[in-house]
C-alpha cells in the first residue's frame, strides 16, 4: 500500500511538470552548414511509448541537410553527432495508463585524443513527458526545437 501511494505521488508530480523543456546552446556562433553530421539514436523506450524511430531519424537527417549539413551514415573523427536519447515506459497502475519519459537531444563534437574518445556538447535539449498515448509527436517537436537553435 505504501508503495502504491509513493507511485501515485510520483505520477502527480510528473503531471505537474509534464512537457517541461530546457535547452542550452554552449556555442552561439556554431553553424550546422557545411559540417558533417551523424545521427545517433538510443531507444530506451518500452511499452510502445516510442514507435516512430525511423521517421525521427529521417526527419532529423533531412532537417540537417536543409540547414546545409553533410549527413553521414556512420560516425568518423571529422563528424559531429546529433544524438537523440529516449528513455520512457508505459505505466499502468491504479487505473492510470500513461507513457512517462525523457528525451535528451545533444549536438556533440566527439574526437579521439590519446586513444580515448572525448565528447564536447555544443547544445543540450531535454524534456520530460507524461502522455496517455505514445511520445512520438513530443519527440518530433523536441528534435525540431533542438535544430531551431542553430543557423
Amino acid at each position: 500500500m505504501k508503495e502504491a501511494i509513493m507511485r501515485t505521488a510520483i505520477i502527480v508530480m510528473m503531471l505537474m511538470i509534464s512537457s517541461q523543456t530546457g535547452a542550452e546552446v554552449f556555442d552561439e556562433d556554431f553553424s550546422i552548414s557545411g559540417k558533417k553530421f551523424y545521427v545517433h539514436m538510443v531507444d530506451g523506450a518500452t511499452g510502445g511509448c516510442w514507435t516512430n524511430l525511423k521517421d525521427v531519424r529521417e526527419y532529423s537527417e533531412e532537417k540537417l541537410r536543409m540547414r546545409g549539413a553533410i549527413v553521414k551514415s556512420s560516425w568518423d573523427n571529422d563528424s559531429f553527432t546529433f544524438f537523440i536519447d529516449v528513455v520512457a515506459t508505459r505505466w499502468s497502475e491504479l487505473a492510470i495508463n500513461v507513457c512517462v519519459g525523457h528525451v535528451g537531444i545533444y549536438i556533440m563534437d566527439m574526437k579521439y585524443l590519446d586513444a580515448q574518445k572525448r565528447r564536447a556538447n555544443l547544445s543540450r535539449t531535454g524534456a520530460l513527458f507524461l502522455r496517455n498515448e505514445n511520445l512520438n509527436n513530443d519527440i518530433f517537436d523536441s528534435v525540431k526545437g533542438a535544430l531551431a537553435e542553430f543557423k
